[in-house]
């Protein structure tokens, strides 16, 4: 079988040349008619980046450090005006203050390209999910130096399906190039070198974005206290300070009134996201897989009925004659020549992605704001690859198993 081509970068260790298009679904693509679709849906575009000279009194109220110092840059910095514009077919919200102002979060890649430096944006307002119909723009400024001329500008924010949900999710808007400052007199030689001075992007928007590595992307996104890395063909999302996770146990006592609620099962351990990948599958292998798959579990459902009356629990069963001992022989036995498959929860431009979980299946991070905050990384790695099941995109925390 021919390997994905992040199987072949990885085994050489180099991601440098690897291509995976973003290919996000609608989250609650389930509440509308074509929740089956299979396609990727364009949430977003970045329609133009425009420089402009900043005024004088922003010129002068500049404070020297803050310029450009770089052999041949710009010894003033510009202003880039962007447009991003609603792609989707219906009404998203992004974090923003009233009336029009959206909370769009930069990174600029730094001069030796490893790694993606945070252009932080403060307020001191309320922040609120503003609407953005379909088809809508929004435009959004950010004050750039003459030496980040040419380097590779990120853009994110948070964004939500529903005014009702105020915490959203960060997502990935799309990538540019930043072009050079508008020509005017007092440029120099160096800058009037950059002859692009309005572009269009050159990429489209976080659904369709064609994301060059996808350990790049998803190390662009990743607060502090978090790392990726990359271990053979399986790519590592993992906090960086353990977490306690509390066991559930379905099937203890109940409490009697007044009985105080028992002491939570604790335990420390670390919180990781694997992603496993392998060679692309395609939709139509996917959607067979999965059928022979529910005929599986219909027919071990069908057999399971035969065994009703030999005492069990859930599927553990004790047989109390050797009559009672052949039939579950049987059973299991049928049971394991049904076949199965291990379907991938993801799919990049040229890869299959199966999702593992540090967990065991019956466990959840205790502490209420560091669960907050591992929900909010793994909603936000999935955005970066496409769903092979669009029910999921109802819950995605259904998908991936324990590792």
């Amino acid at each position: 079988m021919e390997r994905c081509g992040l199987h072949k970068q990885m085994e050489a260790e180099q991601l440098k040349g690897f291509a995976v298009k973003v290919s996000m679904r609608a989250i609650l693509c389930f509440m509308v008619a074509w929740c089956c679709a299979t396609r990727g849906l364009s949430q977003w575009a970045i329609v133009n980046v425009k420089a402009l000279e900043l005024d004088k009194q922003s010129r002068e109220a500049m404070k020297p450090k803050d310029r450009g110092k770089q052999s041949g840059a710009a010894s003033e910095d510009f202003f880039l005006s962007i447009t991003l514009r609603n792609e989707s077919s219906g009404t998203l919200y992004v974090r923003g203050i009233r009336p029009d102002w959206y909370m769009v979060e930069a990174f600029v890649k730094n001069p030796k390209g490893s790694a993606w430096e945070r252009q932080n944006t403060e307020v001191d307002q309320k922040l609120e999910m503003l609407p953005v119909k379909s088809g809508a723009e929004i435009i959004t400024g950010r004050r750039v130096s003459g030496d980040q001329i040419g380097r590779a500008m990120l853009l994110t924010f948070r964004m939500a399906y529903s005014e009702l949900d105020e915490r959203g999710a960060e997502i990935l808007v799309g990538e540019f190039q930043i072009p050079g400052p508008p020509k005017s007199e007092s440029s120099s030689a160096a800058n009037r070198n950059h002859p692009i001075h309005e572009s269009k992007s050159q990429t489209s928007s976080a659904a369709g974005d064609l994301i060059r590595d996808p350990v790049r992307a998803i190390r662009s996104v990743l607060p502090k206290g978090w790392t990726v890395s990359v271990v053979t063909n399986r790519i590592i999302v993992q906090r960086d300070n353990p977490v306690r996770w509390e066991r559930v146990h379905p099937n203890e006592p109940g409490r009697g009134v007044g009985d105080p609620p028992p002491k939570p099962d604790l335990s420390e351990g670390v919180y990781r996201l694997t992603l496993k990948c392998g060679p692309k599958m395609t939709m139509e292998t996917y959607e067979r897989l999965a059928a022979e798959n529910a005929a599986t579990e219909k027919e071990r459902e069908r057999l399971e009925r035969g065994l009703r009356d030999i005492s069990h629990k859930f599927d553990q069963y004790i047989p109390a004659t050797p009559e009672e001992q052949k039939r579950l022989a049987a059973y299991r036995e049928a049971v394991a020549n049904l076949p199965r498959h291990e379907l991938p929860d993801l799919y990049g431009e040229d890869i299959s992605i199966w999702l593992l979980v540090s967990n065991d299946g019956w466990s959840y991070v205790y502490d209420k704001d560091v669960g907050a905050e591992c929900n909010g990384i793994f909603e936000t790695v999935l955005r970066f690859f496409g769903m092979y099941d669009p029910r999921a995109a109802a819950d995605p925390h259904n998908l991936g198993r324990p590792e």
